[in-house]
């Protein structure tokens, strides 16, 4: 089954909802700036989906190892970082079902 770009736009516009909703919650002054770059990649694949390249090459991309790592790295944020790493996790397994 190939990945509709509609479904996948859909996934990536509720994880954003997630960074969004840490960006606002966290306590920590020195985090907002890891919000607001993760708010940008993942921004970034929302326009590059509107501007009409393949959904498969973004899930590629989000599904990716280095993807994971960069977006989970937030041992030391405490509930807001688990919160985004389990946010992504749902988004790349929603990714992988329709694969």
């Amino acid at each position: 089954m190939a990945l509709a770009t509609d479904s996948l736009s859909s996934a990536i516009r509720a994880f954003v909802a997630v960074i969004e909703m840490c960006l606002r919650e966290t306590a920590f002054v020195e985090d907002r700036h890891l919000y607001l770059d993760d708010l940008a990649a993942a921004n970034r694949w929302l326009t590059r989906l509107g501007a009409g390249e393949a959904a498969t090459s973004i899930a590629a991309e989000i599904i990716a190892p280095a993807t994971a790592k960069h977006f989970t790295d937030y041992w030391r944020q405490g509930v807001w970082g688990d919160l985004e790493s389990t946010a992504l996790e749902t988004l790349q397994r929603a990714i992988r079902q329709q694969l």
